[in-house]
């Protein structure tokens, strides 16, 4: 589901009764509800507005997450272990090598 069809489904589900109370279909909400769906069409009004990232910018964020941790088990470790497999998949390079290339690649990719 797109945003626009997101934030149209969100206002449409919005009623606003003459008893000054505000529902979601059968569900009263709280000043906090209310509060909070608006919130949520805000962002996803935003969201429609600034619909495309800059590949910097993604790349910002991902060699961050790639550069907080480097323990098993995590983003950065994934990474490694998927670049590895790809060159042993596609070369006679062995398994150890691979490794040692995935995490040359990587480093040079979170350098600061």
């Amino acid at each position: 589901m797109d945003r626009q069809r997101a934030k149209s489904i969100l206002e449409q589900a919005i009623n606003y009764n003459r008893d000054g109370s505000t529902t979601i279909g059968n569900w009263q909400l709280s000043n906090d509800g209310i509060n909070a769906i608006k919130v949520a069409i805000d962002v996803l009004d935003e969201g429609i507005k600034k619909e495309e990232v800059s590949v910097a910018k993604a790349m910002k964020i991902i060699t961050h997450e790639l550069a907080i941790d480097k323990d098993p088990g995590s983003y950065y470790y994934s990474w490694q272990a998927n670049l590895a497999c790809s060159i042993m998949d596609n070369s006679e390079i062995g398994l150890d090598k691979a490794n040692e290339i995935a995490i040359k690649f990587l480093n040079l990719l979170i350098k600061e």
